[in-house]
């Protein structure tokens, strides 16, 4: 998942790398990444609920979300599979 900012930041990152690690996030399931996302990006009204954006993974493997209210916050959740 990576989103399109974090909604927590205070101040302007140092560098690249460290909005990187402050926007990306990985995990197990679906459910974690979908609920982690929308925390970073500080997501309240999701354009997506769970179970539709769970069902549209399945079907193109990725999905974007985007906050109602605040088109700005984002989150784009990607089906990755292991080597």
């Amino acid at each position: 998942m990576i989103a399109s900012r974090d909604a927590h930041r205070t101040s302007l990152p140092s560098s690249i790398g460290e909005e990187l690690r402050s926007t990306l996030v990985a995990s197990n399931t679906f459910k974690k990444a979908y609920e982690r996302g929308l925390s970073v990006a500080g997501i309240r009204n999701p354009s997506l609920k769970y179970r539709t954006a769970i069902e549209r993974i399945r079907q193109t493997g990725a999905v974007q979300i985007q906050d109602d209210r605040d088109p700005e916050a984002s989150i784009t959740i990607a089906h990755v599979k292991r080597v």
